[in-house]
């Protein structure tokens, strides 16, 4: 993950200090999945990464530092994940990366259900991290659509149809995750009700794309 400036966050300059910190960052995405943001302790954390309480304090401020960590490490897996299948695919089309970006992102959930219990639980924690999560989902999504306006409906706005998207994304990713889909099925799902639905809502017709 390209390092940023994190409030209340050290990056490490070696190896060994990043792995450390991935550590740390791996034990405390578990507990807060399985217990909860407040209900786990640094020291919890600490003993279920095998890292030393005083080590911890090097990296990060407090658990509320960590916490935002967490979410630039979830906003860069996410967009690696979508983004390297784009390019293997070589998706041009925008109802083609539409489709491959949402499949991508329901494999992600399926695999690390924890998301929502990490970014939803900001809300109690940091608010502004949350904002910050989904303002910087929207800006880069709102800017890929603008590359391919022509293909969307008359008088669309991109920083909307990102919310949209996203809404979307999001909650078929929850039924996909309560319904324990597999690969094949979310790949009929996607192609055989959600796009379907964004085609026609989203697009021109197909004879007047560019």
């Amino acid at each position: 993950m390209a390092q940023k400036q994190i409030k209340g966050v050290n990056f490490p300059k070696t190896k060994l200090g990043i792995s450390r910190m991935n550590k740390i960052s791996s034990s405390a995405r578990t507990l807060f999945f399985q217990k909860g943001f407040f209900d786990t302790g640094i020291n919890e954390i600490c003993d279920n990464a095998n890292i030393a309480v005083g080590t911890f304090y090097i990296y990060f401020e407090d658990k509320t530092a960590l916490y935002r960590y967490i979410i630039e490490v979830l906003l860069a897996e996410i967009n690696e994940t979508i983004n390297n299948v784009l390019l293997i695919k070589d998706c041009v089309d925008r109802r083609t990366r539409e489709s491959e970006g949402i499949k991508q992102f329901i494999r992600y959930v399926l695999k690390n259900p924890d998301i929502f219990e990490i970014i939803w639980g900001g809300f109690a924690i940091d608010p502004n991290a949350v904002t910050y999560y989904y303002n910087l989902f929207s800006d880069t999504y709102t800017n890929d659509l603008k590359k391919c306006k022509r293909q969307l409906i008359e008088g669309a706005d991109c920083s909307d149809l990102s919310y949209i998207l996203m809404g979307l994304s999001c909650f078929m990713a929850f039924k996909a995750l309560f319904k324990k889909m597999s690969e094949e099925e979310i790949d009929d799902y996607v192609d055989n009700k959600i796009m379907p639905i964004i085609s026609n809502g989203m697009f021109k017709p197909l004879e007047r794309n560019c």
